[in-house]
């Protein structure tokens, strides 16, 4: 195994100093940028593939794959929307069942991080930033990443 490669249900940590590229290099992992160059090879049922070399539905369905965590909790949330609101987008873009199911599924990945389920009906700034972080954390892991 390459000292760049992840195995399966193993965390990757990517560490430097500011200003390194390790928040672009996330950014292109989950194509909020595209690269200029190169190449982005993921493991992907066994087999390395080339995210940017992948067609509209592989890339679709990679993208559920993949979570990340951003690292400033206070511009990770539209201060408009409630926190369900938050992550029920990605859940019903990905096709995980109806109105109730995703609640359910919201509910869970609160009580994961520590918070009450109830506080899925409250706005961003109702929350501390240590608060917030976790939450991201939550959506992060809502879509069941690789």
């Amino acid at each position: 195994m390459s000292p760049w490669s992840c195995e399966r249900e193993k965390t990757l940590g990517i560490v430097g100093e500011s200003g390194c590229g390790k928040t672009t290099l996330g950014k292109c992992l989950v194509r909020l940028l595209i690269p200029s160059a190169g190449q982005l090879l993921l493991n992907i049922d066994g087999m390395p593939r080339d995210l940017l070399s992948l067609n509209r539905a592989e890339s679709f369905h990679t993208r559920r794959r993949i979570q990340m965590v951003f690292q400033d909790p206070y511009a990770a949330f539209n201060p408009m929307k409630t926190i369900i609101s938050a992550f029920d987008e990605p859940l019903k873009v990905h096709g995980f069942g109806n109105a109730a199911h995703r609640k359910e599924i919201v509910a869970q990945m609160l009580e994961r991080v520590n918070l009450k389920p109830d506080y899925m009906y409250r706005y961003p700034h109702e929350f501390s930033g240590g608060q917030r972080q976790r939450i991201c954390i939550a959506r992060s892991l809502s879509l069941n990443p690789r």
